[in-house]
């Protein structure tokens, strides 16, 4: 009976949500098929500030949003309108001042909105309306989320989902992670959760960043099925035209460990993988 349950289990279309990368998703084994990330996946992202894990967040995201599946973004930190500028930006590659309050266009917003979903897909984002810096109220939100049909959630970020002293949060991300690992197997959802460095990988530039230096302790790396890291000592500003070079360090339960070149456009927000013939022109 196994084996006829197994078979045909093997034989099922595969159910995953595809990333921004093409090295990433043929990294992605086991239910992932080679295609993008399994359903019950929890996916950890970490970086310094201001090096773009939020940025990687949204478009993976956005990925998610217009290959079918409904997101729920809990935001800890980011203001909704400033999210959805984001967003737009990265939909349709308009400069991202010209969405800005400072530099607001109103000729370039009318062509978002013509332009961000031509075909009526009914894309659907949804995030939440009130910053919340309490477990149960994330919990609260995602799960009412899920309700309302959400199957790729993004919680940006851990750390803030907490308060107090050093014992105090790592006991907090503990707890917040083990939560969020459990809900995506339960629920079947994609869940990524954004994480900090510590003090001791955040200021090393001359090292590439472990997994084992993300701000929480050891329980983020037992849960999660895939950790992504960006690399702050490899990281290249270029200036005209404004892009920022550098690589994506996967540690996966489900396939191959690897770095993935990337370089961020500035002006519209949208990272892209670098072409095999360009790898040697990102820093080492």
């Amino acid at each position: 009976d196994y084996r006829l349950d197994f078979e045909e289990r093997q034989l099922s279309p595969i159910d995953a949500v595809p990333t921004p990368f093409p090295s990433w998703n043929k990294r992605c084994g086991d239910d992932g098929g080679r295609s993008g990330l399994a359903k019950g996946w929890l996916i950890i992202i970490g970086g310094n500030p201001k090096f773009g894990k939020t940025l990687l967040s949204i478009d993976m995201a956005r990925a998610a949003m217009m290959a079918g599946e409904v997101v729920g973004f809990v935001s800890l930190e980011m203001s909704t309108h400033a999210l959805a500028g984001r967003l737009f930006a990265m939909m349709t590659g308009t400069p991202i001042w010209k969405l800005e309050k400072s530099g607001f266009s109103q000729a370039a917003f009318n062509e978002v909105w013509r332009t961000i979903d031509p075909e009526a897909n009914d894309f659907n984002f949804l995030v939440n309306d009130t910053r919340m810096y309490e477990l149960a109220k994330v919990q609260e939100s995602m799960e009412q989320m899920y309700e309302d049909g959400c199957t790729f959630f993004v919680v940006d970020y851990l750390q803030l989902a907490s308060l107090g002293d050093e014992k105090k949060i790592n006991q907090a991300v503990g707890e917040t992670t083990n939560w969020l690992h459990v809900f995506a197997k339960q629920t079947g959802s994609v869940v990524v959760a954004l994480s900090q460095f510590n003090r001791e990988t955040s200021k090393n530039y001359r090292e590439t960043p472990m997994p084992q230096g993300l701000h929480g302790g050891m329980i983020i790396e037992a849960s999660a099925d895939q950790i992504m890291l960006i690399d702050h000592s490899r990281f290249e500003k270029l200036k005209h035209p404004a892009r920022g070079r550098t690589w994506l360090c996967l540690t996966n339960r489900h396939g191959e460990h690897g770095d993935i070149p990337v370089e961020w456009n500035y002006e519209t927000l949208t990272p892209r993988e670098a072409y095999p013939d360009e790898e040697d022109q990102w820093p080492e």
